[in-house]
């Protein structure tokens, strides 16, 4: 049995719960990708691709849940330069008051729960 290159990992996400006919659509990508000299940038482009025919078409209109993941990307590298540079920033300065701030934040969380219950 040949070995599955880890991109390949993608597709059997547990997200992505794949009827008969997309087992074989992934077989055959997979196929296609490996005899293409081992090129893993279009064995890529294929797994995307396949990904956007499975997505659900009633969340394509969703806040960073459109047809590109450029969006979440940028996020994630915000996150991590966040992450990264804040303790550095913070190394020499005192510590910020952020009770009143997590108040509101806190009331606002229990405002949502409520409005999602009552809607569910």
């Amino acid at each position: 049995m040949s070995r599955i290159p880890g991109s390949m990992a993608l597709l059997g996400c547990p997200v992505f719960l794949f009827s008969l006919y997309q087992l074989k659509l992934r077989h055959m990508l997979y196929n296609i990708s490996m005899s293409v000299h081992e090129n893993e940038d279009i064995y890529l482009l294929l797994t995307f691709s396949c990904m956007l025919t499975v997505s659900d078409p009633r969340t394509r209109d969703w806040f960073l849940l459109n047809r590109t993941p450029v969006y979440v990307w940028a996020l994630t590298i915000l996150y991590l330069l966040f992450v990264w540079l804040g303790p550095k920033y913070m190394r020499n300065r005192p510590a910020y008051n952020l009770q009143a701030i997590m108040i509101i934040y806190n009331f606002g969380l229990v405002a949502l729960s409520i409005y999602m219950f009552v809607e569910v």
